[in-house]
């Protein structure tokens, strides 16, 4: 509006400028009007003769005629002036609207530059905004997530202790049965039995039951190595005895003696397998051992748990099976990556049915065991990651698909397993298929680095149904769960990491042993078949065969019930 304004002012101005031009041309006509007139009256006061008049008339016409035609030349150069002020005045004005419309240009480019400025200025806002309340809809979402982790493990604890709440009610309902069963027999029996009599055997009756409930079993220990953690398990147990242990390195013997407070130990095996006192025999000696020491303690009448494998290859296994029928003790097989705590709960969730219908199993073990192979054992004839490490990936896949029918794989010796002597697999990969069609991989590497736990554990195992996908792993206390209409989800059990892992370093796991021994001991109570038996075993060993077979052939796809179809025919 100000421009505009100043361009009217300066058309004012131009106007103004031409009027006075105008003016200034009036007032010239004017005195040419008045010199007209000072001669007339000169020409009326003369008082001479006619012919002087008329002379001086003639006279006076031809300055008359010289005055009009200088008046004429004074209006035409006026005239000219006025037209040249006129000329100038317009110039004057179209370069003042000149002037005055580059000023509005610039204040309108201004403008337009100010509204652009301020546009862009809003955008941002609007962005910063949008962050803003983005971070608040995220701070609010860990706050809700945290909150329901919160609750998932308060409702963990509560359901634990809700669960063992239960099982005591149980353990009491059932205890009060027989207590009020055994009561009515015992009043029953006092019709023919004296005061005296009826007291003594109730009595007996009543420890019996109390002895069936809580029985607590004797055990004796072979191979102080890996038995270190078992010692420590039984130790701890309240449904265990350790009453002697045993291993050929007496220097060792007197350290677990040490170590535990423990000091009945002895370098002869027979000890064990004499003392009538010892109902289980624990066997963690050298895998190429174990058919010898697991058929001695069966013939001694003992029960039997023994680290994995059972046995380092299939032979054998047709002698062990054998001597378990005749003298009816049981065998457990210690996989121990089955009762480490994310594994539990995995196969919890799993029971419950809520990884719906099981379509794949991914299983590994993946570790630098160079350490291992300081063992000089370890390096006999007969050593193998597969048996030794991967055995535990193979029974995890095994565990869920009991009936894996075909296997195919590679597998691969690095220069690091041959600096060591070996010339055994230290790198393989397979894949598994049962006869529904579902499918499952096993890997596993022994002499290569490896990443941090965060990153890889050791051991994992992903179950992936129609309604849910899980993860356990080792040695991590993480178990990772993402269930139909409940998202992923995170558990730890970091609060457990001293019952799993009780001496230095991740190496002993004795919680896990803690876990079998009772889990043993309840099927003692209750005369069940303990799993992992003889033979689920055996068909792990045939699997095994089969896996191994694949990749003596390069790849080619080995069935399962060939292997033991071809070894039952055997005649050994």
């Amino acid at each position: 509006m100000r421009d505009a304004g100043i361009v009217a002012e300066c058309d004012d101005g131009a106007s103004g400028e031409a009027r006075g031009a105008g003016m200034v041309a009036e007032c010239d006509d004017g005195a040419c009007r008045e010199a007209r007139g000072v001669g007339m009256v000169a020409e009326c006061d003369d008082g001479a003769s006619r012919e002087a008049r008329d002379a001086g008339i003639v006279a006076e016409c031809d300055d008359g005629a010289s005055g009009e035609a200088r008046g004429a030349a004074i209006v035409a150069e006026c005239d000219d002036e006025a037209r040249g002020e006129a000329r100038r005045a317009r110039k004057s004005r179209n370069a003042t609207m000149e002037r005055a419309e580059k000023r509005g240009a610039r204040v309108w480019s201004q403008n337009a530059t100010m509204e652009r400025a301020e546009k862009r200025g809003a955008r941002v806002w609007s962005q910063n905004a949008t962050v803003e309340r983005a971070e608040k809809r995220e701070t609010r979402l860990r706050s809700q997530n945290a909150t329901v982790e919160r609750a998932e493990k308060r409702g963990a604890r509560v359901w634990s202790q809700n669960a063992t709440m239960e099982r005591a009610e149980r353990r009491e309902a059932w205890a009060w049965s027989q207590n009020a069963t055994m009561e009515r027999a015992e009043r029953r029996g006092t019709r023919q039995r004296s005061q005296n009599a009826y007291t003594v055997n109730a009595k007996t009756i009543g420890e019996s039951a109390e002895m069936e409930q809580k029985k607590v079993y004797t055990l004796g220990v072979v191979g102080l190595g890996e038995g270190r953690s078992i010692m420590s398990a039984a130790l701890q147990s309240e449904r265990w005895k350790l009453v002697k242990v045993c291993d050929l390195n007496e220097e060792i013997c007197a350290q677990r003696a040490k170590e535990f407070g423990f000091s009945e130990w002895t370098t002869d095996y027979q000890e064990l397998l004499d003392d009538p006192t010892i109902e289980v025999i624990a066997i963690y000696t050298p895998d190429q051992l174990h058919l010898k020491h697991v058929c001695q303690a069966l013939e001694a009448g003992k029960h039997v748990v023994c680290t994995k494998p059972l046995l380092p290859s299939l032979e054998g296994a047709k002698e062990l099976i054998e001597v378990q029928q005749r003298t009816g003790k049981k065998v457990f097989v210690g996989q121990s990556t089955r009762f480490f705590e994310p594994m539990i709960k995995q196969r919890e969730d799993y029971d419950q049915g809520r990884n719906g219908d099981l379509e794949t199993v991914e299983a590994h073990y993946i570790t630098d065991g160079r350490w291992f192979l300081e063992k000089a054992w370890s390096r006999q004839k007969g050593f193998s990651w597969m048996y030794g490490f991967m055995i535990h990936a193979v029974d995890l896949v095994r565990w869920y698909l009991p009936e894996v029918s075909e296997v195919a794989g590679f597998g691969r010796s690095s220069a690091n397993n041959a600096a060591h002597g070996l010339e055994t697999w230290d790198s393989m990969r397979f894949i598994l298929r049962d006869e529904q069609g579902r499918i499952a991989t096993v890997a596993g590497s022994y002499t290569l680095p490896t990443f941090e736990q965060a990153i890889e554990p050791s051991i994992s195992c992903v179950l992936r149904g129609t309604k849910g996908t899980t993860r356990g792993e080792y040695p991590s206390l993480r178990y990772n769960t993402h269930f139909e209409g409940e998202g992923n989800a995170a558990h730890a059990y970091e609060e457990k990491d001293p019952y799993y892992f009780r001496f230095e370093g991740k190496s002993h796991h004795a919680g896990e042993y803690q876990n079998y021994i009772e889990y043993f001991a309840d099927c003692l109570d209750s005369d069940a078949t303990p799993l992992p038996d003889v033979h689920e075993a055996v068909r792990t060993l045939a699997l095994m065969e089969a896996m191994e077979r694949s990749m003596r052939s390069g790849g080619q796809v080995v069935r399962v019930q060939a292997i033991l179809d071809e070894y039952w025919s055997k005649g050994q």
